[in-house]
């Protein structure tokens, strides 16, 4: 059926009669316009009254005679409308509950066993970065096809990525002012006036996690902010060449960034004989070699 099947019901460019019956499908509808017409056959066919009202709103926009794609093609198309992840929001309530349990369950003077499994906060920390990146592909790629979305390359890069920082990082700069007293007295205090600028300036920038000695200044949990910065930054650049790979493209390039991510940490279990070391439940002066856990777990490139 073609919008050339509307004119046969209702032909000339004459007002409808919105009260005249016709026959389509073997049913008798109200023919208001052809696109009322053919909503109605489609909603009786197939039961889908979203579909109709989705075909009613193509057909309408068309001028009768002037469009020959078919009707079944037009509503049965895949549709491109992002939804609302909402298992999402679950699997994020079950990390923090995991995190936050893990930074005070050595209050409460757990088992040994219960020690181990609820430190292990890093691993949790790590698949926070795996579902920001997968968001981040989801919102900025098109539905149903192979190809970045439209507003990813259409924005200039620095606006882009300027965009998504400034939806943490005015609040980040927030928490710094707020705080500074509990920051910089301690900071000087133990270290001079030079050495808390420097801080300062880390912190400030969101830089501090690419110092692994220092990647917890100031306000601690911002490392996360500072690694997920320049991930950010990455992504506008990244997004577009992932966004035209096919799923065996796509399942190379995962194994490809699954191993480079890997290797340090092979080395790093290796050099040190650290397999069985559980750092979570560790205290950081009786680890063997401080600043390669720390580049592990801070760094930007292996977080």
């Amino acid at each position: 059926m073609t919008a050339a099947a509307g004119t046969a019901c209702c032909p000339a460019p004459v007002a409808f009669d919105v009260e005249s019956p016709v026959e389509v499908g073997g049913r008798r509808f109200g023919c208001g316009t052809a696109a009322a017409a053919a909503g109605n056959a489609v909603s009786a066919w197939f039961g889908e009254a979203k579909e109709a009202a989705l075909l009613s709103r193509t057909l309408e926009s068309q001028s009768p005679g002037t469009s020959t794609t078919p009707v079944a093609a037009t509503v049965l198309s895949p549709s491109r409308k992002k939804v609302r992840i909402v298992a999402f929001d679950s699997l994020r309530f079950l990390l923090v509950t995991y995190i936050v349990i893990g930074h005070f369950i050595g209050m409460s003077s757990p088992s040994l066993f219960v020690w181990r499994a609820f430190t292990q906060i890093n691993v949790m920390v790590g698949a926070f970065f795996a579902l920001s990146g997968y968001v981040a592909a989801y919102t900025n790629t098109e539905n149903a096809a192979h190809e970045p979305s439209a507003k990813l390359l259409e924005t200039p890069k620095t606006l882009w990525i300027l965009q998504k920082v400034s939806t943490y990082y005015p609040l980040h700069v927030f928490f710094l002012v707020i705080f500074s007293p509990i920051f910089i007295y301690p900071d000087v205090y133990f270290n001079g006036w030079a050495t808390a600028a420097a801080n300062g300036l880390l912190a400030v920038t969101l830089t501090q996690a690419w110092f692994p000695m220092h990647a917890e200044v100031w306000n601690a949990p911002a490392w996360f902010l500072s690694a997920l910065t320049f991930a950010t930054v990455a992504l506008p650049f990244a997004l577009p060449i992932f966004a035209r790979q096919t799923k065996a493209q796509l399942r190379r390039s995962l194994a490809f960034l699954f191993l480079v991510g890997l290797l340090p940490k092979l080395g790093y279990c290796y050099d040190l004989d650290g397999w069985g070391l559980l750092e979570g439940a560790m205290n950081p002066k009786d680890h063997p070699n401080l600043l390669s856990w720390n580049m592990q777990r801070f760094s930007p490139w292996y977080a």
